[in-house]
């Protein structure tokens, strides 16, 4: 699907797409929200909740990479290190 497409959609229709097809990418909390991320095709979209999973305040859609720097700060890479390290 494509980012325009996606966003001509209604927000329930885009919620039901991300629950099928979109890939979970992280949560965090950020002033006051909770957010949740996730990849569907080439592009993000990021859910901000009020009360998490319960009351939506807004959705975004991007497809450039930058807005998920604070989801990669959770990411242990510990072990891939190693692995790369062995070899």
């Amino acid at each position: 699907m494509l980012l325009d497409c996606f966003r001509r959609q209604s927000v329930p229709e885009q919620l039901d797409l991300l629950r099928a097809e979109g890939v979970y990418i992280g949560k965090r909390t950020a002033s006051g929200y909770v957010t949740v991320m996730y990849q569907l095709d080439y592009f993000y979209v990021e859910i901000f909740y009020t009360e998490y999973r319960k009351s939506i305040y807004k959705l975004d859609c991007f497809s450039e990479v930058e807005p998920l720097d604070p989801y990669l700060v959770g990411v242990d890479i510990e072990a891939l290190l190693k692995m790369i390290n062995t070899h």
